[in-house]
């Protein structure tokens, strides 16, 4: 699993990019970076799950952690799911309503913004 965390351009959300595979194994390194940005005080968070293939049930609850700290702080948590497999996971699971999901970074955080602005007002 590779993990990198980046701001985007308008210095308004963090995005963690992951790739390789999303396990059990891959789950305690993963929930630090998440703490540790969440702990930083970004509440807008996009996770860009692109070059991920596989997701099991251990990662997809560090996802909800995410996603629980994100709102606790008055922010939100965007999902960006390229992959076949991990969409249709998302999907059978239910968590593709509980999180927003979009199709590219660029998009994501096009949702980000918006569920942001939509929080506030």
């Amino acid at each position: 699993m590779q993990i990198s965390k980046r701001t985007d351009a308008t210095e308004e959300m963090m995005i963690v990019a992951l790739s390789g595979d999303f396990d059990l194994g891959a789950v305690a390194p993963v929930r630090s970076v998440f703490h540790e940005v969440t702990n930083d005080g970004w509440s807008t968070v996009l996770v860009d799950l692109e070059h991920v293939d596989f997701v099991d049930s251990a990662a997809l609850g560090v996802l909800i952690g995410l996603h629980r700290r994100c709102l606790s702080n008055h922010g939100v948590s965007v999902l960006v799911a390229a992959q076949p497999a991990v969409t249709r996971l998302l999907e059978v699971t239910g968590l593709d309503t509980i999180f927003p999901t979009a199709a590219g970074v660029e998009a994501g955080a096009a949702v980000a913004m918006q569920r942001k602005a939509a929080a506030t007002s």
